[in-house]
């Protein structure tokens, strides 16, 4: 089996106050460490987060596991929706997203602009 080289980056932008985690090759054991302290920020201060997977091209159990927990800690003031986007269309991914139901949780978009526009828009109360 073909081994996969796999990044992890963050960036934090000033506009909109979101929060980008950019993952390439896969998001899996290997990773999910990673993601989870460059997502960190987004969750202790209320950021909104952008999972950048348009250079991922495989997600295990434990990046799924990972995306749900996130998910899960960005939504925990129960006034706010969660706070969280995915970018990419990586055909695996995006069967992944639909097998999990990931994709009815949280807003995939194709490109990192489109997902920081909806970073701007202020959620609504549940």
């Amino acid at each position: 089996m073909e081994s996969v080289e796999s990044a992890v980056s963050s960036s934090l932008l000033a506009d909109p106050d979101a929060l980008v985690v950019t993952v390439t090759g896969e998001l899996g054991l290997a990773t999910v460490d990673r993601v989870r302290a460059a997502a960190e920020p987004a969750v202790s201060k209320g950021l909104p987060l952008v999972l950048d997977l348009e250079g991922c091209e495989f997600i295990d159990s434990m990046g799924i596991d990972l995306i749900l927990r996130l998910h899960r800690a960005l939504g925990e003031d129960a006034d706010e929706a969660a706070r969280m986007a995915a970018v990419g269309d990586h055909p695996q991914v995006s069967r992944i997203f639909e097998l999990t139901g990931i994709d009815e949780l949280i807003p995939i978009f194709r490109s990192r602009q489109a997902a920081l526009e909806w970073a701007r828009v202020p959620p609504e109360p549940r």
